[in-house]
This record gives C-alpha cells, structure tokens and sequence, in this order.
C-alpha cells in the first residue's frame, strides 16, 4: 500500500488542495488474479546511451484504473470512444455504497464495501454516470452481474482507488484514461481536488 499524496493545488487559490488517488504501477505489484504481472524494463540508459527510457508492459486493467462497457460487452463502448466529462467533475466520497446517496449525483467514491445488485441498480435508476471502489472489483464474487448492470447502462467504474485518508464528502474528480484505440479499459492517475467545479 502507498501513503497518499496531498500537494497544494495553486491554479484555482491559496487553499485548494490535490489529493492523489492513485497506486503506484511497479514490478511486483499486486494484480487481478489471473491478470499478467506488470514488467517495467530500462531498455536504454544514461550511463550506456546518453538517455533512458522503459519498456512496460501491464494489462489495461492494471493498478488504479477504468472500466469501459467493452469490458463486459462487444458492441460497448471502448475507452477511446467514452466522453472525457465523464472523467472530471464533481464527485461524492461516500464511507459505504449503501450510504445516501443525494438526488443529482453523478459521480460516486466508495471507500469502503463491496456493491450489491440490487444497490446497483437504484443507483442506475439514480443517474449516476461514474462510480469507483478502493478494490481490485467493483463486486465482492466473480458472477458479474454488477459489472454487467453498470457497464450496460453507460456508467462507468473507476477500481483500485486509495481513499482510506480521504473524508466523506463532494470533491473535484479528475481520472483520465489513456487513449488506447479500441481498449475495453485503462490505467489512469486519479486525483481528487477541493470541491472546485460547482456543478459539473
């Protein structure tokens, strides 16, 4: 586990803070079971060559990272084809998924629980657009159904998040996804900012 990052964040005033919700992708790192394992190779180095640069090679699933309805559909969605809104904007941290959830919201941060069937699809009858868990799934099994209500309905899941220093409350989400054509996911580096973007 990686300690949270929180940096001053001077583009929007003096109290803005920027909180990284990331975790960090290196060789070792723990990965979905049966997912590849993450390699990271210096091909070229400053001693040998003058510069340095890696070859990495990870699924698209890898560390903190966004699930796209292609994960779970062959006609969804791919990473590269999803609206970049999605991705920033306002979002609640919640301790629970089964906490209250005000009328509006559109993006969801569990920081602790598993989401049930049945709570996924009161939050899809809810609007919501986004949701992410702090675990490597969004569902305690493996039957996928949860995935399957989610990701069917447009809303997109955000998994392998570090919440467990951040309090309850509205923030300002930014998560982008990589462009990878055709991807049915991506890694991201998700920070959470003071509540910044009023609406959106």
């Amino acid at each position: 586990m990686h300690s949270k990052e929180i940096h001053q964040f001077t583009g929007f005033g003096e109290n803005e803070m920027i909180y990284d919700i990331s975790k960090n992708i290196a060789v070792g790192m723990d990965v979905y079971e049966g997912d590849p394992e993450v390699k990271v190779e210096e091909v070229f180095t400053i001693a040998n060559d003058g510069f340095s640069l890696r070859r990495i090679e990870m699924s698209t699933h890898t560390g903190t990272h966004l699930d796209a309805p292609s994960h779970f559909f062959e006609n969804g969605k791919s990473i590269d084809e999803l609206s970049l809104a999605l991705f920033f904007g306002k979002a609640l941290v919640v301790e629970t998924f089964d906490d209250e959830v005000p009328p509006g919201t559109t993006r969801l941060l569990g920081k602790n629980g598993y989401l049930s069937e049945k709570r996924a699809q009161e939050l899809v009858e809810n609007g919501l657009k986004l949701i992410g868990t702090v675990y490597p799934s969004i569902e305690l099994d493996s039957t996928e159904i949860v995935h399957e209500i989610l990701l069917g309905n447009g809303i997109i899941i955000l998994e392998n998040l570090v919440l467990r220093e951040i309090k309850a409350g509205n923030y300002t989400l930014a998560a982008f996804p990589l462009k990878i054509s055709g991807a049915d996911g991506s890694p991201v580096r998700a920070v959470l900012m003071d509540d910044l973007c009023g609406s959106l």
